[in-house]
Order: C-alpha cells, then structure tokens, then sequence
C-alpha cells in the first residue's frame, strides 16, 4: 500500500467501511464471496495498529471476528491512508440480517482510536441453494 499523506484530524481514523455482496441492496447469498473494505486514515506514524471487525446479527451477537495487528502485515506505521480488505470465499450464515462493528486501536491495551457498531446492515438469504 502506497500511504497518502492526509492534513485536517490528529487522531486516526475509520473513513470509509464498503462492502460487496452477491446481489444489489446488501443481499448476501449464503456461500457466495463476500468483500469488505475498509479505509483507514493516520496522520501520524502507528506503533502497532491493531484492525479488527465482527460481523453480528441483531443482537449483537458475533458470529466472525477478523483481526489484523501490525507485527502480522505492517501498516499505519507511515503517515496516510491505507485500504484493508477481506475477502471471505464462501460466507456461510444462516438467512437473517447482520451488521458490522469495527475496532481501530493502538497496540493491545494501548490507546483506541474509533469503535463503530451497526454499519453496513445485510441480509443474508439461501435461495438457489442447488449450486
């Protein structure tokens, strides 16, 4: 990832959560890929960023949790902007609404930069399901 450089916030960032699913209006088919991106801005240098996400059903429950830490892949150590992207091959949920929380902090126990929950609301739905 080529950073960059942003002026304006002094604390980092979530920008911008996207997400690709099989159809149109958020309907995801149990089985397809799905995609989500997530934008992540840094005005100064991150010692040991740490990315997480959950995917949840209405109640809050977490049914995948994804995480990515700096000493796994190195991101946010240079100022700028930077795009994180999950692809899941073959999500399987059962048919019913989700959500996305993510979690944009420092090390472990360092500080937390921003916490968004209930964004990109989907619909998960198992029709043609003789594939």
């Amino acid at each position: 990832l080529e950073p960059t450089l942003l002026i304006g916030s002094s604390k980092p960032y979530i920008r911008r959560v996207e997400m690709k699913t099989s159809y149109p209006k958020n309907v995801q088919l149990n089985g397809d890929q799905m995609e989500i991106s997530f934008e992540l801005v840094t005005p100064e240098p991150i010692k040991g960023a740490c990315f997480s996400f959950q995917i949840r059903d209405l109640k809050e429950k977490n049914y995948i949790h994804q995480w990515l830490f700096d000493v796994d892949q190195a991101y946010c150590r240079e100022p700028g902007t930077y795009i994180l992207t999950c692809v899941i091959p073959n999500l399987r949920l059962y048919m019913g609404n989700y959500n996305i929380a993510c979690h944009f902090t420092g090390p472990p126990g360092g500080p937390v930069f921003e916490r968004i929950e209930n964004i990109c609301p989907f619909e998960v739905v198992m029709f043609e399901s003789n594939r």
